[in-house]
């Protein structure tokens, strides 16, 4: 896959990084899904680091937008109100800090490992 475009967001890598971190964090595997997912993107981007990193960024607030709001539907749906969301929200402002750091440098750990692998 070589990246014959000069754009720096690239749209399948991180739609493609995105389904992986949702359905990984889905199943229970949450700080580790946005590493993977961002790792995946960085890969698919190629040799550039800043790339890597911008477009992993971007995949993990896209994931964790839908993420949240997945999980306002099912909070919800079975019964709570709004105020438990508020809740959660407000307790988990670090856990989304980390879990966007962890996107950027997978995305950098990404495109070196791709980088390397053309030697």
């Amino acid at each position: 896959m070589e990246d014959n475009n000069n754009e720096m967001f690239q749209r399948n890598p991180v739609l493609i990084g995105t389904l992986i971190t949702l359905i990984s964090y889905f199943f229970g595997i949450t700080s580790l899904a946005f590493l993977v997912g961002a790792i995946t993107v960085g890969f698919m981007i190629g040799t550039d680091l800043k790339k890597g990193a911008i477009n992993g960024t971007i995949m993990g607030l896209i994931s964790l937008v839908i993420s949240i709001i997945i999980s306002a539907l099912y909070i919800m749906a079975i019964g709570y109100n709004l105020s438990i969301l508020n809740i959660l929200l407000s307790t988990q402002i670090v856990a989304f800090i980390i879990q966007i750091i962890l996107s950027i440098v997978g995305g950098a750990i990404g495109s070196m490992v791709r980088a390397e692998s053309k030697i």
